[in-house]
């Protein structure tokens, strides 16, 4: 065989591509870093939801007599519901406030409902 012909990858090669590859994975770690904080805020959206919603289930199973605006919180969750009489029906609007989970602040959940007498 003759000496001067190589074989196989030289020292920077390797190097570099060793780099490529730690650079790649470092861009894949933060994606899905960003991946479940989306996912995380998605869920706490959705609860907030399923909370206002069944405020409103709750307020259309009581008399239109006893429906009355009120607030409550819960797992940092502040909620605030209004209820204004209107001919035949109440027109309800809950409100809810997520905590803030960076710098800022989530806009408010809304959730309103012509609710029959």
């Amino acid at each position: 065989m003759n000496p001067t012909i190589r074989r196989g990858f030289t020292l920077v090669e390797c190097l570099v591509a060793v780099t490529l590859l730690a650079v790649g994975m470092l861009a894949l770690s933060a994606t899905t870093l960003t991946v479940e904080r989306t996912d995380g805020r998605a869920a706490r959206r959705d609860a907030a939801a399923t909370l206002a919603w069944a405020r409103l289930e709750a307020l259309r199973g009581t008399p239109c007599a006893a429906r009355a605006n009120g607030g409550a919180a819960a797992g940092g969750i502040a909620e605030h519901w209004r209820v204004l009489p209107a001919p035949g029906l109440s027109l309800a609007r809950d409100s809810l406030v997520l905590p803030p989970e960076d710098a800022r602040t989530p806009p408010p959940i809304v959730v309103a409902a012509a609710l029959p007498c």
